[in-house]
């Protein structure tokens, strides 16, 4: 699934399971399938899984390299508030 952050920045999730839900990041330059297993055993433990591509990784999508601001933790939390 896709969303578009408050920065219009289209960022790729998963939303699975039901129940408190956990949710998974990946570090710089990961992508969300790297998650597999721990979301297996998540669902598998009743847990709701949020799984997602960071802004210029997988399939979410890219922004300028030169627009450093996009990188910027602030920005990056407020769009995955959007969630």
């Amino acid at each position: 699934m896709k969303f578009k952050g408050s920065d219009h920045v289209i960022i790729d999730y998963s939303d699975v399971g039901e129940g408190q839900a956990v949710v998974l990041l990946c570090g710089l330059g990961g992508e969300k399938e790297i998650w597999f297993s721990q979301e297996q055993f998540l669902l598998g433990q009743g847990y709701r899984v949020i799984n997602l591509d960071a802004r210029n990784q997988g399939y979410s999508s890219r922004t300028p390299l030169k627009a450093v601001e996009s990188f910027a933790m602030l920005k990056i939390c407020k769009s995955y508030s959007c969630l």
